[in-house]
């Protein structure tokens, strides 16, 4: 019997879920997902191993699913040839193994609840398989997040604000930075059509945002992979080219007007079928190990090193980033090559000597969006690091979150609201506090914090996408931030108000963790809190200027008695009277 080991870091989700025990082609096969299998025989890794993996299964037995297109990360040779198979529709750099030019069969996120934290309850594929369309809206639904790192993500993001403009009756947009959801076939169920929005126009590369459609009943309005029709039925999807507004509004108009929908049912269904029996990563693993023999283990095992650590070893071809005296300071730098390699003396050397001494990934967001996939929000990890450090299994803290911004998407104190902390937080504008009544229990105050008490000049960002969070107190450098990411800004008189004064007004002296995010301001935050009356035992706070040699806001704490305890990526972590 193959026994084949599943590895990833997107960590935890459901993923055994998608084997269909009733289908022939998994008789015989069975999958270990993220555990030690020392006598598997073949490994298939999703994007990244869950951790580096000590193994003897020979290279040829094993199997890389790659997780991005290239706008949104790149792999190294050195990792891609760790695997004998890799399944991606792109050219990849350097990699010299059997490479399956097709879509990834990335896994289904129809039917997984994020709001649970025992993703057990999710549907299993026998499950969906037998769902039956139920009556739907005539309707267009999207699921969208507000990222706006590439240029795709922004047309997307565009595209989408034109549409609300045009249809709002007709168009209902869920993920974050819109309406939440927990499941998202809450999202697609109840519609006929749901715009499904790519990152990127690579032949063959299609997300789960397209099998998540179809595994919904939906019609999918769709923009993305230019050769869909060799995947499925021509009339199972609408396809749309959204740098051509108007074409584009047109045909989702006529799609409404016209209900392409009961036309193109069973196409719809044709599609369904094929994700659910051909499109399924597990179904195209076993098809893909079936035709490749048992080779023979390694007589000593190999480390296969997660993609990070095999792009610190290419740095000839590492992309740049800062001047060195900034990667230097930097949380990437610091963190990934000082804790992960023991020569450190050695990489400062291969960095210094580098021809692009930088590394394209920043280690402390790379810790927030895992930690985010376990039930955590903040950007770079900052609630898991003070939830389990500083203090574990703490359920009645309480927190202080200035410059909080939105009630729970990359939020430092959701999380310990979700614990049962209580706390209080100051948003100043006002279009992301009125976000909160809501969502959140904690009193958002709209106060600017610093360390005198009067009227302010402060720089709101209004924003579709994260730009909002770059708002700040006028003078300060975040000012001019947001004209750099074209967004529209305004200028408003708003009260200031110290710390300690409004702590002492509603009788706390006492604070578990403050949470300072204020875009430059950090400084003039503390100074607005007297510690010979006001008790904190941890404070985070954003710290970019030790980049630029200014360690000033560290000087300030450590003549309050506190120790710099941690640094994720440009965040400092300190806890008072720590040894």
């Amino acid at each position: 019997m193959p026994r084949v080991l599943f590895s990833t870091r997107h960590t935890p989700w459901p993923y055994a879920r998608q084997i269909m025990p009733s289908d022939p082609l998994f008789s015989g096969w069975s999958f270990v997902m993220n555990q030690d299998a020392p006598e598997a025989d073949y490994l298939v890794v999703f994007d990244e191993p869950h951790a580096s993996i000590h193994t003897d299964i020979p290279k040829a037995n094993r199997m890389l699913f790659i997780g991005e297109p290239p706008n949104v990360r790149t792999y190294s040779p050195d990792y891609l040839n760790l695997f004998g198979i890799v399944i991606c529709p792109y050219d990849l750099k350097g990699y010299v193994g059997k490479q399956i030019r097709s879509h990834t069969a990335l896994p289904w996120h129809f039917g997984v609840n994020r709001d649970l934290t025992d993703l057990s309850f999710s549907l299993t594929a026998s499950q969906i398989e037998e769902l039956q369309c139920p009556e739907k809206l005539n309707k267009i639904s999207v699921v969208c997040s507000d990222k706006a790192f590439t240029a795709e993500h922004k047309a997307r993001l565009e595209f989408l604000r034109r549409l609300k403009l045009d249809i709002p009756e007709q168009l209902d947009v869920f993920g974050r930075g819109f309406k939440p959801i927990g499941d998202k076939s809450e999202a697609i169920m109840p519609y006929k059509y749901h715009l499904v929005l790519e990152n990127n126009r690579i032949q063959g590369f299609w997300t789960e945002k397209l099998a998540d459609a179809f595994l919904g009943y939906a019609l999918p309005l769709f923009s993305g992979c230019p050769d869909l029709m060799s995947y499925f039925p021509a009339r199972s999807f609408v396809p749309l080219d959204i740098s051509d507004y108007d074409a584009a509004l047109a045909v989702i108009r006529s799609c409404l007007a016209g209900d392409e929908y009961a036309s193109r049912f069973e196409q719809i269904r044709a599609a369904r079928r094929k994700i659910l029996y051909d499109y399924n990563m597990f179904v195209f693993a076993v098809r893909a190990l079936s035709a490749v023999p048992r080779a023979q283990r390694l007589r000593d095992r190999q480390v296969l090193r997660t993609s990070e650590r095999c792009r610190m070893l290419w740095l000839k071809d590492s992309v740049p980033y800062r001047r060195l005296r900034d990667c230097y300071e930097h949380g990437a730098f610091v963190n990934v090559v000082k804790d992960r390699f023991r020569n450190f003396l050695l990489y400062c050397q291969l960095i210094r000597e580098s021809r692009n001494p930088w590394l394209d990934f920043d280690w402390g967001d790379r810790l927030g969006a895992v930690k985010r996939q376990e039930g955590f929000a903040s950007q770079r990890g900052q609630d898991w690091y003070v939830s389990t450090k500083i203090f574990p299994n703490k359920k009645d803290g309480f927190f202080v979150d200035v410059g909080a911004n939105h009630p729970y998407d990359l939020s430092n104190s959701y999380y310990f609201e979700r614990l049962g902390w209580t706390g209080i937080a100051f948003e100043p504008q006002q279009h992301v506090r009125e976000l909160w009544p809501a969502r959140r229990s904690t009193p958002c105050y709209p106060y600017v914090i610093g360390d005198v008490e009067e009227e302010v000049e402060f720089v709101e960002v209004h924003s579709d996408g994260w730009q909002h969070a770059l708002a700040g107190v006028k003078g300060v450098a975040s000012a001019s931030v947001p004209n750099l990411h074209g967004q529209r800004t305004n200028i408003v008189a708003l009260r200031q108000r110290r710390l300690d004064n409004v702590l002492l007004e509603i009788g706390k002296s006492e604070v578990d963790v403050l949470f300072v995010d204020v875009e430059g301001y950090e400084c003039n935050v503390l100074k607005g809190i007297d510690f010979r009356n006001i008790s904190i035992r941890c404070i985070v706070l954003e710290n970019d200027r030790t980049a630029l040699g200014d360690n000033g806001l560290r000087r300030f704490l450590a003549k309050e008695g506190y120790r710099l305890v941690a640094r994720l990526s440009g965040d400092d972590v300190f806890v008072l009277g720590a040894k």
